[in-house]
C-alpha cells in the first residue's frame, strides 16, 4: 500500500513539475510577444468569415475576428457568440459589414441598438461582421455571407483599406505562412490541449524573422503606387461597391452606405519623396508659412512639407486652404493609408447610383470638429474614431436606418 501511495505521490509531482514546466513556457512565450495568428493570408479574400457551431447555429471565425489579427493592438471588439442563421420574425435584424471602423463601433454598439429599440419599436438583432484591416476585397464576399443571413437591413462601411488591405496579393503577398505553421494552426484550434505543441511548431517554422527579410517586407509594404495604378484601385473600388448593392437590392435587402471619416491631423508618414521615409518629417513642422510655401513649390519635394503647410495654413486661420491642401496631399499620396477624396466621392456616386440610402460620416464628423476638420476630438488615430466620434456615427446611423426602416413599410 505504501508502494503504490508513493508510486501515486511520484506521479502526482511528476504532472505537477510538467504543469509548471508547460506554464513557464507559455509564459515565455507571451513574453517574447508570440501570439498565434491564423494559418495563412494566402486565400485570405475566399475565406468565410461565418463557420458552422451546431444545426442552424454560426459563429464568426475566432482567428477572423480575433481584435489583434495582425499584431497591431485593436482591442475593441471581442469576437460574437453563436447566433442563428434563421432571423427571429419578432426581431429586426441588422448586420453591419465594415472594415475596423466597424471594429471601433463596439464602443457605441450597446447604445446602438438601444436607439434603434426605442425609436423603432421592435426589438432589434444587431450582427456586426466588420474585419480589421480590410478593403473593398474583402467586404464584397463578406457582404454575401450578410446576405445569406437574410437581414432586414445591411450597413456597409468600407474605404479605407483598399491600398493597406490584409487581403491585397500586392501588398501581403510575400506573409504567406509556411505549411508547418498551417499544420501548427490546426492543432491549435482543433485540439486545444495541443496548443503549447501549435505554438513551439509555429516558432519552429515561422519565417521573415531575419533582419534582412524584416527590410524586404518592409520595402514591399511601403512600395509606391502609381497614379494609374491607384486609379485601378479606384476603379474597381467603385464596381464592387455597384456589386454589392445590386446583389443586395436582389436578395430585397435594404444597403446604407456610409462615407469614410479620417483624421486631418496625422500625415502621410510613408510619403519619402525620394528622400527617404522621414524626408520632411522633422524640419517641416518648424518651418514658417512662408517657407513652407517656398519649400512645397520646388520639383519632387516630399508631400510631409505640403501636408504641413496646410496645418500651417489651419494655425493662421485660413481653414478652408487648409482643408484643401491636405486632401489633396492624401489624394497624392504615394500609398493612401485612408480613405480619400476620391474614395468618398465614389461611395457617393455609388450611392446615388444604385439608388442606396447614404449616411455621410465624413461630413458629420468634420462638422463636428474644430475649423470642420476632423482631429484628435473625435478620432482615437488615423481612420479610427474614438468614443466620441463613435458617438457621431451612432447618431447617424440610428436616424439613417430608422428612415429605411419606415420607407421600407
Amino acid at each position: 500500500m505504501s508502494s503504490l501511495r508513493r508510486k501515486l505521490a511520484v506521479l502526482g509531482i511528476s504532472v505537477l513539475v510538467i504543469a509548471l514546466l508547460i506554464g513557464a513556457l507559455e509564459l515565455a512565450l507571451r513574453a517574447r510577444g508570440f501570439r498565434f495568428s491564423i494559418p495563412t493570408l494566402e486565400a485570405l479574400n475566399e475565406r468565410k468569415l461565418l463557420e458552422p457551431t451546431g444545426v442552424g447555429l454560426v459563429r464568426i471565425s475566432p482567428d477572423l475576428s480575433d481584435p489583434e489579427p495582425f499584431g497591431y493592438p485593436l482591442t475593441v471588439r471581442q469576437p460574437q457568440g453563436s447566433f442563428p442563421i434563421a432571423k427571429d420574425p419578432r426581431k429586426l435584424r441588422i448586420v453591419l459589414v465594415a472594415d475596423s471602423t466597424g471594429h471601433a463601433f463596439n464602443w457605441s454598439q450597446q447604445a446602438f441598438v438601444a436607439c434603434l429599440q426605442e425609436r423603432a419599436g421592435r426589438e432589434i438583432e444587431f450582427i456586426n461582421l466588420s474585419f480589421a484591416g480590410c478593403g473593398s476585397d474583402r467586404t464584397l464576399p463578406t457582404t454575401r455571407e450578410a446576405l445569406a443571413l437574410r437581414p432586414d437591413m445591411m450597413i456597409v462601411a468600407t474605404g479605407h483599406s483598399d491600398f493597406v488591405s490584409h487581403c491585397n496579393p500586392e501588398t501581403y503577398a510575400d506573409f504567406r505562412e509556411h505549411k508547418g505553421r498551417a499544420i501548427a494552426a490546426s492543432l491549435y484550434q482543433n485540439l486545444l490541449s495541443l496548443q503549447l505543441l501549435a505554438k513551439l511548431s509555429a516558432l519552429a517554422t515561422k519565417r521573415a524573422t531575419t533582419n534582412e527579410e524584416r527590410k524586404q517586407l518592409a520595402a514591399r509594404l511601403q512600395r509606391s503606387y502609381s497614379e494609374e495604378e491607384k486609379k485601378e484601385f479606384y476603379t474597381v473600388f467603385r464596381e464592387r461597391l455597384g456589386a454589392i448593392a445590386r446583389e443586395a437590392k436582389v436578395a430585397g435587402v435594404p444597403v446604407i452606405f456610409t462615407t469614410m471619416a479620417y483624421n486631418y491631423m496625422i500625415p502621410p508618414l510613408w510619403e519619402s519623396g525620394g528622400k527617404g521615409p522621414a524626408a520632411g518629417m522633422y524640419d517641416a513642422p518648424r518651418m514658417s508659412l512662408k517657407e513652407l510655401e517656398k519649400k512645397a513649390r520646388e520639383p519632387g519635394v516630399s508631400l510631409l512639407y505640403k501636408y504641413f503647410l496646410g496645418r500651417a495654413y489651419q494655425e493662421n486661420g485660413q481653414a478652408e486652404k487648409a482643408k484643401q491642401l491636405i486632401d489633396e496631399v492624401f489624394g497624392k499620396s504615394e500609398r493612401p493609408f485612408t480613405a480619400t477624396t476620391e474614395t468618398n466621392r465614389l461611395i457617393r456616386e455609388a450611392a446615388t447610383a444604385e439608388g442606396v440610402r447614404l449616411v455621410d460620416i465624413k461630413k458629420a464628423v468634420d462638422e463636428a470638429s474644430l475649423n470642420q476638420m476632423a482631429n484628435g476630438k473625435l478620432m482615437l488615430d488615423h481612420c479610427h474614431l474614438n468614443l466620441a466620434g463613435n458617438q457621431v456615427m451612432l447618431s447617424e446611423l440610428c436616424a439613417a436606418v430608422v428612415n429605411e426602416n419606415k420607407s421600407q413599410k
